[in-house]
């Protein structure tokens, strides 16, 4: 048992990854002019937010789970950035963990560019461990790993802290997500993925801080970093601090029977107002979702119809500041298993059940290669490899829908 351990000393600290500084903003074919600056400086705003909310918040530390910066692409700006705010943290006497990932594996470091004392950067290939202190007394261990992309996460190798010291285990990556439930680590601080996770067992605390920048359409939500808090008891609250300077959104709205492009208009334009009173402070990327039977949302099933609505729509708000442009507009169907349409005894309703039992099934494999037109095959692994029962939902309803067109003798394609 180690001496004078710091049970009932609360305490905080500061859980980032994936700033990913080489990487701007991407998912649009191309960068619209009036967010060109503002993909550019995206992920070093939102980095700094990062470092900002630590030193406002004082916490006593910060863990970094990986993939801050690649060297080798992002030129000498981003070792000097993180540098200088390695030292803010420094001045204020807020230490910093770095477990390397991928991205910034060791060796890339530029040699000219020292790093603060403060700084710890976890050892390559075995798990290292840690104790900070307070007051000469030890407050919390810190467990962590730098190693490179190939190498094999060794979660089976973290230990908590023999004498009952709370403890933060770093690494980038996360092996089997399952097992760390089982461990008693109190706080997994895990890099390697855009948006953040979070799972609890048994108080036991399975986190991915996520990017504090999201990069594309698939990263939707707010994005930053996460402030852990402690407290006597080692009862672990976490806080989500919103840093992204781009933010990327899906929004949906249900056309009422007998509209028209106007009304969709209108009501696309209020929620866009609500958009940016609910995100005041960043660039907001806005990927549409139009339902419902009205013959508008027919309409942009044509590459007119969607271009129409776009050009409006970022007409009136893409020059304002900040920005809110609509990336892209589709149409998904309300009804898609009509009952009659299900209940025939035809080819048509055939059909139209077999789809409906795989969208029902998420769990039912979709292996149709070798039944399609070569010409299609790419179509069926997209929705083979759909991430989630929404997408394949989603991707199936609309399959059926034009199916179903089709064996009606009516497209509107």
């Amino acid at each position: 048992m180690r001496p004078g351990n710091a049970f009932g000393r609360a305490f905080s600290f500061l859980h980032a990854s994936n700033f990913h500084l080489e990487q701007m903003p991407r998912g649009l074919d191309e960068i619209p002019v009036p967010l060109s600056a503002a993909f550019l400086e995206a992920p070093y705003a939102a980095a700094t937010a990062v470092f900002d909310a630590a030193l406002a918040r004082e916490v006593d530390f910060v863990v970094l789970s990986g993939d801050l910066v690649d060297c080798r692409l992002s030129g000498p700006r981003g070792p000097v950035f993180l540098a200088e705010q390695f030292a803010r943290l420094n001045e204020a006497n807020i230490e910093v963990y770095w477990a390397s990932g991928g991205v910034d594996f060791l060796g890339d470091w530029p040699a000219r560019v020292a790093l603060p004392e403060n700084v710890h950067r976890f050892a390559v290939g075995n798990v290292e461990e840690l104790i900070l202190h307070r007051d000469g007394e030890p407050l919390v261990c810190l467990a962590g790993i730098s190693r490179p992309a190939e190498q094999h996460v060794p979660t089976a190798e973290f230990r908590p802290d023999p004498a009952g010291l709370y403890t933060v285990a770093a690494v980038h990556g996360a092996g089997d997500v399952r097992a760390l439930g089982s461990s008693r680590i109190h706080y997994w601080a895990l890099g390697g993925r855009a948006n953040p996770e979070t799972r609890e067992h048994r108080g036991r605390v399975i986190h991915f801080s996520g990017s504090p920048q999201g990069r594309e359409p698939g990263h939707a939500g707010p994005h930053g970093a996460t402030i852990v808090r402690v407290d006597e008891n080692y009862r672990t609250v976490t806080e989500t601090v919103h840093a992204d300077a781009v933010r990327w959104l899906w929004e949906s709205i249900r056309c009422e029977d007998g509209w028209v492009m106007d009304d969709l208009e209108l009501a696309m334009h209020e929620r866009v107002n609500e958009l940016r009173d609910a995100h005041p402070s960043c660039h907001l990327c806005i990927s549409w979702r139009v339902a419902g039977d009205a013959p508008v949302v027919e309409s942009l099933r044509q590459v007119a119809g969607r271009d129409e609505i776009l050009l409006r729509l970022r007409s009136e708000f893409g020059e304002n500041d900040p920005v809110a442009w609509s990336v892209s507009v589709e149409s998904e169907r309300s009804r898609v298993y009509a009952d009659e349409e299900l209940a025939e005894s035809t080819f048509l309703g055939e059909y139209l059940r077999e789809a409906h039992e795989f969208s029902a099934d998420h769990s039912r494999d979709i292996d149709l290669l070798s039944q399609v037109d070569p010409s299609f095959r790419e179509t069926w692994r997209q929705l083979a490899a759909a991430d989630s029962p929404r997408k394949r939902r989603r991707v199936l309803d609309e399959v059926a829908a034009t199916g179903g067109e089709l064996l009606h003798g009516r497209t509107s394609r």
